[in-house]
């Protein structure tokens, strides 16, 4: 009954905190992709595949085959391991006869400072799509909820910060044409959408939730408000990219086949109809990458370095995404990153009519770099022809 009771009040804390405190920031601004988040979201200058719809549509170009994406489930969930190793820690305490209440009431507060200062993050996301030379088509729904927690403290001023969490559903039709004998390769998408943002405020004083725990205290919500699910919108999304493959006039360039891209999204900023503030717009954003394509006998590589939202202004080490990707037999890929200073990896297996990605990503939650980082564990599986 103690460890029930104990995981019960654990995950009440935490969905106390969730519920009143979120955030979203991706790179990539719309249905991201596993790939790119296990390669710490780089990757626009690379080969294409069924993910250039979404990175940067130019790579249609590289595409060969006729791919069905049939039944594509993600999952994110957080990833908390500090505060799943305070919380052990404080149930190791508060289980000792021997401990005493000072060291009780420490092991608490450092589970608590611990909870209290995560970044999370959780996510949906079923993309049904179609993929062949020059074409994308894909639909998606997606469900975000991200998570920020300054709290600080308790005090009667002190915020609770929300940002924008929502579900979005909507169509991704990209195309690509190949000039100079597929050297250069141009690429547009366009991106209609309907958006639901249920938070209406972006913050909420900490005093008020504590208060509504008191007997006869009315609670008043300022984040969520009134008639939450009325706050949805249509809105429509523009990406092009570029990409070009630098000629192999030395014998290092044939080995590393470098080329490089860029991708404008969000061209103007994805605008969502509506008189009220809520969906916020998506801000457009400018992004330049370097890829490398290394082979050696059954392994096929990929290096890639990007730095995204390079017309935004935050510190440059936010802006810098790092990605590396091995190939074993054409069916295993082994990834890792470094994603705004934050380390990320996964793995990928891709058979006949199945693939499998898991990985573990990772962005920056504040506005300047190494504030704090948004982790999640994500898995997608996907039935293909």
């Amino acid at each position: 009954m103690k460890k029930i009771g104990f995981w019960a009040g654990y995950l009440y804390v935490l969905g106390f905190l969730s519920a009143s405190s979120l955030l979203w920031a991706d790179p990539v601004s719309i249905n991201p992709r596993p790939k790119g988040q296990s390669m710490g979201n780089a990757g626009l200058a690379l080969k294409g595949g069924v993910d250039s719809g979404v990175m940067n549509p130019a790579g249609l170009a590289d595409v060969k085959e006729v791919t069905w994406d049939i039944l594509p489930i993600l999952v994110e969930l957080p990833y908390l391991i500090d505060a799943m190793n305070s919380a052990l820690d404080y149930r190791n305490v508060a289980g000792k006869d021997s401990a005493t209440t000072e060291q009780k009431r420490e092991a608490a507060s450092k589970f608590i400072g611990k909870v209290a200062n995560e970044s999370l993050g959780a996510r949906v996301n079923f993309n049904p799509s179609y993929t062949r030379p020059l074409m994308h088509v894909g639909l998606f729904v997606d469900t975000q909820l991200d998570s920020k927690f300054r709290l600080g403290g308790m005090a009667g001023n002190q915020l609770a910060e929300a940002g924008d969490s929502n579900v979005s559903a909507g169509l991704i039709l990209a195309g690509a044409y190949p000039l100079l004998n597929n050297r250069l390769q141009v690429g547009a998408s366009i991106k209609p959408l309907y958006r639901l943002s249920p938070l209406k405020e972006r913050s909420q004083r900490m005093n008020v939730m504590l208060e509504s725990f008191n007997s006869g205290v009315s609670f008043k919500d300022q984040i969520l408000g009134d008639k939450p699910l009325q706050r949805y919108a249509f809105g429509i999304g523009f990406d092009v990219g570029l990409k070009y493959q630098i000629p192999d006039f030395a014998p290092w360039i044939s080995f590393w086949e470098p080329s490089v891209g860029l991708t404008y999204q969000d061209i103007g900023n994805t605008r969502f109809f509506t008189d009220e503030n809520l969906p916020a717009n998506i801000p457009q954003s400018l992004s330049v990458g370097l890829g490398l394509h290394p082979k050696w006998r059954f392994i096929q590589g990929a290096i890639a370095l990007d730095f995204r939202n390079i017309n935004q202004q935050q510190d440059f080490l936010n802006k810098l995404h790092l990605g590396i990707e091995a190939i074993f037999w054409r069916f295993w890929a082994l990834r890792f990153g470094v994603s705004q200073g934050y380390l990320t990896g996964g793995l990928g297996i891709d058979l006949p009519y199945f693939e499998l990605d898991a990985y573990v990503s990772a962005q920056e939650s504040g506005e300047y770099a190494r504030v704090g980082e948004l982790r999640t564990i994500g898995l997608r599986l996907s039935f293909s022809i």
